[in-house]
């Protein structure tokens, strides 16, 4: 048998929130079987009949990189309910794999981040002219722009851009490498200026 389950938000935490909670995101769907018979529903009042619980039946999907999970609940075994139904309740979550690897990314991330910022800053606030006239720093913090975006698109079941992981990583990632290539950029140039401008001088001077 064949079914088409909607999958849908199970919680309100943004953590658990289909793809703005991304990797940890949940979704839950629920599919109910009943088996309706006028003459058990006359003789015992109650509407369905005598709907089991899930006796050696096997459920199959294939979902790359999802673990499902599922619960099945049949109202027929407990006379306090007022139907006879059994209700088939399923869980979608990422697979610890992923789980993983987006860890991995978010603090490689931060560490490329914080090694860029703590370069700028030493160059600007303590003047290293080696690392002024280099080239390297400002190639890096260029490249990076392009890069740290490319590594997250290679996450698997990546959602587009606006979910917690882009909130707590790649947008302030990005705002920090942005600020540190211009500043460096603009003392780069600074730095070139005076230097053209010594020189002069001390050729004037000769």
């Amino acid at each position: 048998i064949n079914t088409n389950i909607g999958l849908g938000q199970k919680s309100t935490n943004i953590w658990l929130q289909p793809e703005f909670g991304y990797p940890f995101d949940v979704y839950q769907g629920k599919i109910t079987w009943v088996a309706a018979n006028n003459q058990t529903i006359t003789a015992t009042g109650r509407p369905g009949v005598d709907v089991q619980a899930i006796s050696g039946a096997i459920l199959t999907d294939s979902l790359l990189n999802m673990r499902v999970r599922s619960q099945a609940f049949a109202s027929c075994l407990y006379d306090n309910e007022p139907g006879c139904e059994l209700v088939i309740q399923i869980w979608v979550t990422r697979t610890g794999l992923v789980k993983f690897c987006v860890f991995v990314v978010f603090v490689i991330h931060w560490f490329v981040t914080i090694a860029l910022f703590l370069l700028t800053g030493e160059s600007l606030l303590l003047n290293r002219h080696n690392i002024l006239e280099s080239t390297d720093i400002f190639a890096v913090c260029f490249s990076a722009l392009f890069a740290l975006p490319s590594v997250r698109s290679l996450l698997p079941g990546v959602p587009g851009y606006g979910c917690v992981l882009d909130m707590l990583g790649i947008l302030p990632n990005m705002i920090i490498i942005t600020l540190c290539t211009v500043f460096f950029a603009i003392s780069r140039l600074r730095h070139r200026y005076r230097h053209a401008a010594a020189e002069a001088a001390a050729a004037k001077d000769e």
